[in-house]
This record gives structure tokens, C-alpha cells and sequence, in this order.
């Protein structure tokens, strides 16, 4: 190898070495009825999403457990459905308060359910966006004593 080779390797190490590799970080817009992934600003499917979760354990207990919760909370909208049909079909004066207490219980299940679920799936992208977070060397902030600024290390 010659002198002018191994500068020339050299020379692209350091550039690459000082090039930095960001990934983009996922985020989630809620709709009513769903709710909407991005990669950046790119929109992506819940396959991809999934997917993506996959790749980091913390975020994918996350993940699973959020799709636990957005079960139950379906079963508990079948079964609020069903009780409310019994409390419309039925005349009967004495299953009235056992239909209605079915109703609002599995009502409450649902929205607690869904609630549950929401924050899971916030965890899970908010885990696997914080292996991206940057660590700054030192911050410059207002002095906490007097004027001035301070840098922190």
C-alpha cells in the first residue's frame, strides 16, 4: 500500500466516522375511530408499526399489552351491546336492574380498557424513541443565582 492509500482511507474514515446516522423517531395521531403511525413525517401501516415495535423488547411488551387491552376493550363493547339488546328486548320489570348493571359496568370496562390501552401503546413509542434521544456534551441555561448564563456539563 502506498503513502497516498492509506491517507486516502484514513481521510474516509474520519469523514465517517464524523458523519451521524439519525434514525427518525415514530409518533401517533389519534383518530375517533383509529388511530394514525408516522415515521417521521411518512405515514405507515400498524403492520409496519408492529414491526418496527418488534425490534426493541421493552417497547414490544409495551406493544403487546396495548393490544391486550384494545381486546378486552372490544369484548367489553360486544358484551355492552348485548346486555343493552336484552334491556331493550326484555319486559320483564325484575331483569331490569341486572341488564342495567350489566350496561354500565361493561360500559366503564370499555373506556377503561381503551384508556389502558392508549397509554400502553404511548409507552411503547415513547421506549423506542429514546434510544434516539441525542446527549448533548454541555447545555448553556439562565443562572439560577444572579444574571448570566451557565454552561452545564
Amino acid at each position: 500500500m502506498t503513502i497516498n492509500t492509506k491517507i486516502f482511507i484514513a481521510v474516509c474514515l474520519l469523514i465517517s466516522s464524523m458523519h451521524q446516522i439519525s434514525a427518525q423517531k415514530v409518533s401517533m395521531r389519534s383518530g375517533f375511530a383509529k388511530s394514525n403511525f408516522y415515521l417521521g413525517e411518512e405515514s405507515i401501516t400498524k403492520v409496519d408499526m408492529t414491526n418496527l415495535m418488534k425490534k426493541d423488547g421493552t417497547s414490544w411488551k409495551h406493544w403487546k399489552r396495548s393490544n391486550t387491552f384494545n381486546t378486552l376493550s372490544w369484548v367489553a363493547l360486544i358484551t355492552e351491546a348485548g346486555f343493552a339488546t336484552w334491556n331493550i328486548i326484555d319486559k320483564n320489570p325484575e331483569n331490569e336492574r341486572a341488564a342495567n348493571i350489566g350496561v354500565y359496568t361493561s360500559l366503564a370496562g370499555v373506556i377503561v380498557f381503551s384508556l389502558l390501552s392508549h397509554g400502553q401503546r404511548k409507552k411503547a413509542i415513547s421506549s423506542y424513541n429514546s434510544k434516539f434521544d441525542q446527549f448533548n456534551v454541555f447545555t448553556i441555561k439562565p443562572s439560577k443565582k444572579g444574571l448570566g448564563i451557565v454552561v452545564q456539563f
